[in-house]
C-alpha cells in the first residue's frame, strides 16, 4: 500500500497471497481459500492491465489466475476452472512470445497439460489430446537440445504417460500402450542417472502399472499380470524407503488390487 509503483515488492506480495489461498485449502478452508485467490486475481489484473508487456505482471497473473483454478477445482467446479485455465494458456503463450527462455517454455508446456487434464475430466476428449499433443511438442523440442536434462526428459515422461491415458480413455489401445512404453523408458532414464530420485523412482511404478492395465484392458492377462507384479514390487520397494509418502502405500494397495483382478480374469 505504501508504495504502489514498486514492481518488485508487487510481485512478492503477490506470491505470498497465492501461497496463502493454498494454505487455507491445505487446511480445508475451502471458502477462504476461494474468496482469497480472487482477491490475489484481482490484485494481479490491475498490474497486468497497467503493464500489457510487462512479462513479471504477466506472469504474476498467470500463477493468480492458475490459483483461482485449482481452488475451484478442489470444489469440482471444473467449466469455471476451465475457464480460468484457457486464460492462463493464453497468458503463457503470450509470456514465451516476449521472453523466449527456458522457464518460459516449460511454463507453457504445463499450462496446456493443466488444460488438457480439465477437458479430460470433463469428457472432452478430443480437445485433452490435443493439449497434451501440444505440451508434447514443446517438451520434445527442450529434450532434444539437451539429452542430458532429465527435468525435460521427465516432463516429457509426463506428456506421454497424459497422451497414453487419453488414448486409453478413447479406446485407443495400441496408442495408449506405445505412449505408456515411451513414458517408462524416460523415467527409467532418470532413475538410472539418480537412484535417490524418489519421484522418478515412483514414476517408473507409475509407468509399469499403467502399461500393466492398457494389457489387460487388451485381454492380455498374463502380460499384464507380468508388468503389474513389476510395478508392486517398485511400489513395495519405495514405500519401505525413508520419506515414503501416502501415494505410495496407495499406490501399492492398488496394484495388488489390480493383481487380484487379473487373477480373476485368468481364472475364466
Amino acid at each position: 500500500a505504501g508504495s504502489p509503483g514498486d514492481a518488485g515488492l508487487r510481485h512478492d506480495y503477490l506470491r505470498a497471497a497465492v501461497d496463502l489461498a493454498r494454505a487455507y485449502g491445505q487446511a480445508g478452508q475451502f471458502d477462504a481459500e476461494i474468496a482469497q485467490a480472487r482477491r490475489t486475481v484481482g490484485i494481479a489484473e490491475v498490474a497486468a492491465g497497467a503493464y500489457p508487456e510487462d512479462v513479471a505482471a504477466l506472469s504474476d497473473m498467470e500463477a493468480a489466475l492458475a490459483g483461482l483454478a485449482d481452488a475451484l477445482i478442489n470444489e469440482k467446479r471444473y467449466p469455471e476452472a476451465i475457464v480460468l485455465r484457457e486464460r492462463v494458456q493464453s497468458l503463457a503463450r503470450r509470456v514465451a512470445a516476449l521472453h523466449d527462455s527456458r522457464e518460459s517454455e516449460r511454463s507453457l508446456a504445463v499450462a496446456e497439460k493443466r488444460l488438457g487434464a480439465l477437458y479430460g475430466v470433463t469428457g472432452r476428449m478430443e480437445d485433452c489430446r490435443r493439449e497434451y499433443e501440444m505440451a508434447r511438442s514443446i517438451d520434445e523440442r527442450r529434450f532434444a537440445r539437451n539429452p542430458q536434462d532429465m527435468r525435460a526428459g521427465m516432463d516429457l515422461s509426463y506428456d506421454y504417460s497424459d497422451l497414453g491415458w487419453a488414448a486409453r480413455e478413447m479406446n485407443r489401445l495400441d496408442d495408449a500402450l506405445q505412449f505408456h512404453r515411451q513414458a517408462l523408458e524416460l523415467r527409467q532414464q532418470a532413475a538410472q542417472a539418480d537412484p535417490q530420485d524418489f519421484r522418478a523412482a515412483s514414476a517408473v511404478a507409475a509407468s509399469m502399472r499403467k502399461i500393466g492395465l492398457v494389457l489387460k484392458k487388451m485381454a492380455k492377462p498374463r502380460d499384464a499380470l507380468s508388468e503389474l507384479q513389476q510395478a508392486a514390487a517398485r511400489y513395495g520397494e519405495l514405500s519401505r524407503r525413508p520419506g515414503a509418502d501416502w501415494a505410495t502405500v496407495s499406490g501399492l494397495a492398488e496394484t495388488h488390487q489390480d493383481i487380484a483382478e487379473t487373477w480373476t480374469d485368468l481364472a475364466q
